[in-house]
């Protein structure tokens, strides 16, 4: 059985004169929650990557990942550190909750938790998808990319796989402790 944990990558070629690569070109590559945020970052050409869980009525931020060269503000755009209710995430568009993903084009007048006055747009943010982490009905978390500039859609066709490298991310992320229960 292999471990979700490890992710077999293509080992480097080797250069002239160097040793060849050992096992066959295949190297284990033991990834962590950065590796896989900024791998979803990569596919999806997203300026930040914020990955959150839903914990009963409220939706916390777990991590982010900023492409290097990104606008320093946009690594605030996660919701406030207690959460917001999941009833508002992501970025209060109503009753409208994400089944598979939302894409919003003109995300810019949205804002990034309820407790804030400054809009995505403020922070430099253009466009916006949200992609939800389920297992069967039940929503487990959610992972969020942002681009600078609006863009007329997204390339949906690898959400599966997007999806599949934040519930791992999700999975390797420590759960928050919640507060014991009364006896009582």
């Amino acid at each position: 059985m292999q471990n979700p944990n490890i992710d077999l990558t293509p080992a480097a070629r080797p250069r002239d004169g160097d040793e060849p690569a050992p096992s066959d070109d295949v190297a284990a590559v033991i990834e962590g929650v950065p590796d896989l945020l900024a791998r979803i970052g990569a596919a999806l050409d997203a300026d930040l990557v914020v990955l959150h869980r839903h914990l009963g009525e409220t939706v916390t931020t777990v991590a982010s990942q900023r492409r290097g060269g990104a606008d320093d503000d946009l690594v605030s755009l996660g919701p406030a550190e207690d959460g917001v209710p999941t009833t508002w995430f992501p970025w209060n568009l109503g009753n409208l909750h994400a089944a598979e993903h939302v894409f919003v084009r003109n995300a810019g007048r949205l804002r990034p938790d309820p407790q804030r006055t400054d809009t995505l747009g403020d922070l430099g943010v253009g466009s916006a998808v949200h992609l939800a982490i389920r297992s069967g009905t039940r929503t487990l978390g959610g992972v969020c990319a942002y681009w600078s500039a609006e863009r007329e859609r997204w390339d949906h066709s690898g959400s599966a796989a997007i999806t599949e490298l934040a519930r791992r991310a999700l999975d390797l992320s420590p759960a928050p402790r919640r507060p014991p229960r009364p006896l009582c």
